[in-house]
């Protein structure tokens, strides 16, 4: 742009190159990828120390020595001295023997496991490794020359070390013009100082004003010392200095500066948001129609931590397009590797049974089905397998119900060894990339489009249903007539032919979308999100084909720990057009550029600058000693960074968050500090308001309206419903939750049920004492009877694996195919059985007795008074005859209370909850007594968690009576009947609990605001 000013002539452009690009074309030597270097460097490694080390153990202490030989060879030191001073560091470290026998036994008394003998038998071996760096260093740069490979450093001291000994370098340019460098290694000032000498080069360097002032050392009145961001400064230009005749393009008008405190990640955003507002309104008010392009182009939102991607696209303003996105994101953070980690979690989880069926694990499912990719083709197919899940409520679920197309034959299906695993996601990752890449060509019919071309006996990847991307530039369209156009790149980066033998013969090829250019975010994010998925594709491709040269195979569980490693240092690169529309940048892309307009967000300490130095073996002080980087360089880097950034800058807005993981406070950059105490001009902090309207509190209630007295009809005389104990229970401790439950009718959200809850668990009790007690039904049982079932508990085992076969739904969908009683089922399978076991000896005792009745159904009129008839029923667990006495049994596997000081605390509010199920029990024998002609009756309750208690009884008592229902009879109804009337009153509504702890385990809770 610039230099089109300096000539009206048509004139070839000047190659532009990145310092390696540079390098490149004077030592042409290939540069593989990470993985494959530490994968090479994993071969040397188990050559020199004669250990048979794993690649999956070998991979973080792969990528620190590979780090640690790239600084090695770019500062040019000797890497003799280097590894052997940091082995006799090692060997010190380790050593005891200075220690006197009293100091080891403080030690040991303070340190259990400390063991100077046996430390010594470990570190001897550990000690080995330290001494063969160096051997490993040479050995490997030795494999790397043979297989004409090598790493970044290894060229530049190649190169380097030619100029050092008086070799020529054959440099493919007349001259070469180095501009806004910093930080350089000794490689690289050993380069550039020979094409100072050859003059073949000239330097241009920029640094702020402000890092060019000496400030006041604060630990010495007498010094003056550099601010941290110039610390290569003065070394810099002095070392090669710019033309004389160049002055550096100071802004000197001080810029308009406001540092924004967000609570998190969506106001930082929301500050960008406004940020771009005030831009747009500005440029519309006072910028001609020409300039307008300008203007965008001169604004750039900066990402201090590359996560905030998304949300700060979402953000930006209608009227700022296109967006072009030029930064390095985490893959392990994009939903591609989101997806992938479900897909092998639903791989790790599911199981074969003896048939061959596969089971899988219905959270691995759901969260597949709602996952966007998924969700995105399989549309109302996913809705109704996630409802198909619900329904069946089991755990697993058989594959076979869940392949109702051929794309969910795809998807779930198990992948036994490493190379149908790698077939199996390069599958799905391949029908993505073509939903993605032909959605807008669908027409409403996805699935159908690629169903049918797998009806075909297509692999999804292959022929017409996968169009090859080779150079051509293609354009989606949205609804609104915009686009996002995705073109090849033609510098700096060619497209890979990532050919795979799969399971199934060749799968074809899947090439990278492009560099993005011109993204309209407020069209359509795919192009993003195929970068997202080739980057992922390429990912397990590389590893594939790395694995495919070992002699052995890893099994399934390595191959997944070495893929989640492998992608932890994966970024995706979008390399946006810089010369046009709203820029979106990574830090480190901003470098030698300028912006009129610059947000910044993420500017937090530990992010902006990086808390942490980069991995590595050499200690801190060994680096000084032999002037490789330390993290005081990381920090001058990212303050250089910083202030060249912002000093052409006229409207700056930083952004930090105040909130940090979990609940601690996040603290913003010392550079936002440093900047609020330096800066000349003026500077604004702010921090925005959030708008939080806090409800006021009222009191809940339902009224009783004609819609809600039709419903309460149904538990009158004439209605078909009865009410039962447990929602009169409802009723007393909150007139409310009664409403939503038996008048609207309100249920729980459905879910899965993995575990034998306390519900099912009390299903099963009652179930397995019905099958042991019916055939006794209506007779005597005897002690004998009961001591056959005591004595044959295999017996006893049948009929709970009967019970559970027939009550449990995830053994009732299985059958005798797939049983899934483990890890806490089992242990509540034996529980259950102990209990079963101790209740019967408990009832041999009591024998003889008559069974009258078990699960029995019952249900009166009680006439409340002489309007009202209100419908009484439910089911009595068992009611049985001793000694003239009828006996009505409730069985309660939660905490019962049998036992309470009056029976008007029965029905109060405050102690019902405590007390319900002698009030249910009570209700009972009151149905009871009318059916039965008499109140000759003894309520009981059985708390099945209480039969171990040595003094267990299953009496009533109230003020420590035991109770006969007769006794008890009158009172009950007295104040039974009051609550029955204020319950079909239409004038008293169904209030809110003020009982906060009757609110604990409602289901109802979010309804009334109490979560």
């Amino acid at each position: 742009m610039f230099l089109g000013r300096l000539t009206d002539k048509p004139i070839w452009a000047p190659k532009i190159l990145t310092i390696s690009d540079f390098f490149g074309h004077l030592d042409s030597t290939p540069i593989p990828d990470n993985i494959t270097l530490v994968f090479k460097l994993h071969e040397s490694y188990c050559k020199i120390s004669e250990k048979d080390i794993s690649i999956d153990d070998f991979l973080p202490l792969g990528e620190m020595l590979l780090n640690d030989f790239n600084d090695i060879d770019n500062y040019m030191a000797n890497p003799r001295e280097v590894f052997a001073n940091l082995a006799a560091i090692k060997n010190m470290e380790m050593d005891y023997s200075h220690l006197t026998e009293n100091q080891i036994e403080a030690i040991r008394s303070f340190w259990n496991t400390f063991d100077p003998e046996r430390l010594s038998q470990q570190q001897t071996g550990f000690l080995s490794v330290w001494d063969k760096l160096g051997d490993l260093y040479n050995h490997f740069r030795a494999s790397l020359t043979e297989q004409n490979m090598a790493y970044g450093g290894m060229i530049t001291r190649s190169i380097a070390e030619k100029v050092r000994n008086d070799r020529s370098l054959d440099i493919p340019f007349k001259h070469v013009v180095f501009a806004g460098f910093n930080a350089l290694n000794k490689c690289e000032r050993t380069i550039f100082n020979y094409l100072k000498i050859q003059q073949k080069a000239t330097f241009f360097w920029d640094y702020p004003q402000l890092l060019l002032t000496e400030k006041q050392d604060p630990s010495n009145p007498v010094m003056k010392v550099m601010h941290e961001g110039g610390l290569f400064m003065k070394q810099n230009i002095y070392d090669f200095p710019s033309p004389e005749n160049w002055e550096d393009p100071f802004n000197t008008d001080a810029a308009e500066i406001v540092i924004t405190a967000a609570s998190n990640s969506l106001v930082q955003a929301g500050a960008v948001y406004d940020f771009l507002e005030q831009i747009a309104t500005q440029k519309q008010s006072g910028t001609p129609d020409s300039e307008i392009p300008k203007v965008d182009l001169r604004t750039a939102v900066i990402l201090a931590d590359e996560q905030q991607l998304f949300p700060v696209l979402s953000s930006i303003p209608p009227q700022f397009s296109p967006i072009n996105i030029t930064l390095g994101y985490p893959l392990k953070s994009t939903p591609a590797f989101a997806l992938a980690e479900i897909l092998l979690a639903m791989q790790n989880n599911c199981r074969e049974t003896r048939e061959g069926k596969t089971w899988f694990y219905h959270r691995d499912v759901t969260a597949l089905l709602q996952h966007q990719y998924i969700l995105g083709i399989l549309g109302q197919s996913a809705l109704e397998l996630s409802r198909r899940l619900i329904r069946y409520n089991s755990p697993f679920i058989e594959g076979g119900l869940l392949q109702e197309n051929s794309l969910c034959s795809k998807i779930f299906r198990k992948a036994g060894d490493v190379n149908e695993l790698t077939s199996y996601l390069m599958d799905i990752l391949t029908l993505i990339y073509r939903y993605l890449r032909g959605s807008d060509n669908y027409n409403g019919n996805k699935l159908a489009t690629i169903e049918s071309g797998l009806r075909n006996g297509q692999s999804p990847v292959q022929g017409t249903l996968f169009e090859e991307i080779s150079g051509q530039e293609l354009a989606s369209g949205d609804e609104d007539g915009k686009s996002a156009h995705i073109q090849n790149s033609s510098v700096g980066k060619e497209l890979n032919d990532i050919s795979a033998a799969g399971t199934e013969g060749n799968i074809g090829s899947l090439q990278q979308p492009s560099d993005i250019e011109e993204l309209d975010v407020h069209g359509e994010k795919k192009a993003l999100e195929m970068e997202f998925i080739y980057y992922l594709y390429t990912t397990v491709k590389r590893l594939s084909d790395i694995l495919s040269k070992l002699p052995v195979q890893p099994n399934p569980t390595t191959w997944q720990s070495l893929f989640r490693k492998l992608a932890a240092f994966q970024s995706v690169p979008f390399n946006g057009e810089p010369l046009k529309g709203l820029q979106v940048m990574g830090l480190l892309e901003t470098r030698a550029l300028d912006f009129e307009n610059l947000v910044i967000i993420g500017m937090n300490e530990g992010v902006f600058p990086k808390s942490s130095p980069p991995d590595s073996f050499i200690p801190y002080n060994l680096r000084k000693a032999f002037d490789l980087p330390v993290i005081d360089n990381q920090d001058a880097i990212f303050a250089y960074y910083f202030y060249r950034l912002i000093h052409r800058a006229r409207k700056i807005r930083l952004v930090y968050s105040t909130t940090g993981a979990g609940a601690e406070e996040a603290e913003m950059s010392r550079f936002l500090q440093q900047l609020y105490y330096e800066y000349p001009g003026k500077i604004i902090m702010e921090t925005p308001m959030q708008k939080v309207s806090v409800p006021a509190i009222k009191e809940l209630y339902a009224e009783k309206d004609k819609s809600v007295m039709a419903q309460l009809s149904r538990f009158l005389e004439n209605g078909q419903a009865r009410l039962s104990p447990s929602a009169m229970s409802d009723y007393l401790e909150c007139p409310l939750r009664f409403f939503y439950k038996h008048v609207a009718r309100i249920r729980e959200a459905d879910s899965i049920s993995e575990d034998l809850d306390p519900r099912i668990f009390g299903i099963l009790f009652h179930r397995i004492m019905e099958q042991i007690y019916s055939p006794h039904k209506g007779k005597v049982v005897q002690k004998e009877n009961i001591e056959l079932w005591l004595r044959d508990k295999d017996k006893i085992r049948e009929v709970m694996n009967s019970a559970f076969e027939e009550q449990v739904p995830f053994i009732r969908q299985s059958g005798s195919e797939f049983v899934d009683l483990q890890g806490k089922n089992i242990l509540i399978y034996e529980i259950l059985f102990r209990y079963v076991v101790r209740f019967l000896e408990m009832e041999r005792d009591q024998a003889p007795f008559r069974l009258a009745d078990l699960e029995e159904k019952v249900a009166i009129i009680h006439a409340v008074n002489e309007k009202l008839k209100v419908n009484l029923g439910g089911i009595i667990d068992r009611t049985d005859e001793k000694e003239g006495i009828t006996r009505i049994l409730d069985y309660k596997t939660g905490s019962a209370s049998n036992s309470a000081s009056r029976l008007e605390d029965l029905f109060t509010q405050e102690k019902h909850g405590d007390k319900k199920a002698i009030f249910q029990t009570l209700l009972y024998s009151y149905i009871k007594s009318v059916l039965a002609g008499h109140d000759s009756i003894e309520p009981g309750i059985i708390p099945i968690t209480k039969i171990f208690d040595k003094n267990f009884s299953s009496s009533i008592t109230i003020d420590k009576q035991p109770v006969i229902f007769g006794s008890v009879k009158a009172e009950f109804l007295e104040r039974l009947n009051p609550v029955l009337e204020e319950l079909f009153n239409p004038t008293i509504p169904f209030m809110q609990t003020r009982v906060e702890k009757n609110c604990n385990y409602c289901l109802f809770r979010q309804h009334c605001f109490k979560d």
